[in-house]
């Protein structure tokens, strides 16, 4: 990185997250990295979200943004974000998860600024570590789980913004999980990347999201698959 810090922002899309949302922006202002901000958007949420989120206290240097928009999905949301955000480095957390302690240490030293370096990583995973919350969970599963050497997962990496340049924005079509569709595009026009193995996540297994993911998982997979496909066939006929 250049000596001078740069603005990191970070993205939350959240819907209906009055139960953990303040625990996930205080872990990020735990970080004790400055300048940050924090980019809020509120996906039609009707419970106490905007209050918790408004109140939320922040440190000196770290900023706050929150917008509310209809209920238009998580990848709408995130796009949202991104076109608000600022800084030249962005992160992501989902509401219900929390940031690692010190995980920006990890993270932001295999990032470069400079986009004439060769080699330079424009996306660092990391991995994430899996607890439970109310859930019902196998836990030879659970435990297989945390010892992934890294994760494909927004909220467990941070990227610099013209990853997003390359590779595009969220496919609005998905409207949860959207990173799982961002990461097949990102390999696929192979965006610089480094793995570190320190744990940048934790992810928070409870019983919404559980059941979230039995419903939604096998269709949302089928679906970026076939837009996989689709995309090679289009690529393909171009080269010929």
């Amino acid at each position: 990185m250049s000596p001078s810090s740069p603005l990191i922002s970070v993205i939350m899309a959240v819907y209906n997250g009055e139960d953990f949302v303040a625990e996930a922006l205080d872990s990020i202002v735990r970080q004790k990295y400055t300048p940050m901000e924090i980019v809020v958007i509120d996906d039609g949420s009707t419970d106490s979200t905007a209050r918790i989120v408004q109140d939320a206290t922040m440190a000196d240097g770290v900023t706050l943004r929150y917008v509310y928009q209809p209920n238009q999905g998580q990848s709408a949301a995130l796009n949202n974000a991104l076109g608000l955000a600022r800084g030249e480095v962005i992160g992501f957390l989902d509401a219900d998860d929390l940031w690692s302690e010190g995980r920006l240490d990890a993270q932001l030293v295999q990032l470069e600024t400079s986009s004439n370096t060769e080699g330079a990583a424009w996306m660092v995973l990391g991995r994430m570590q899996f607890f439970v919350d109310g859930a019902c969970v196998n836990a030879k599963d659970l435990d297989n789980a945390n010892r992934r050497p890294y994760h494909h997962n927004l909220s467990a990496g941070l990227f610099l913004r013209r990853a997003f340049q390359l590779v595009g924005s969220f496919d609005e079509s998905v409207r949860w999980v959207a990173d799982w569709d961002w990461f097949v595009r990102a390999q696929e026009v192979c965006v610089p990347t480094v793995i570190v193995p320190e744990i940048t996540v934790l992810r928070r297994i409870h019983t919404t999201n559980v059941t979230r993911q039995r419903e939604s998982g096998a269709r949302l997979t089928i679906q970026m698959i076939k837009q996989a496909l689709d995309r090679r066939r289009a690529q393909d006929g171009v080269q010929k």
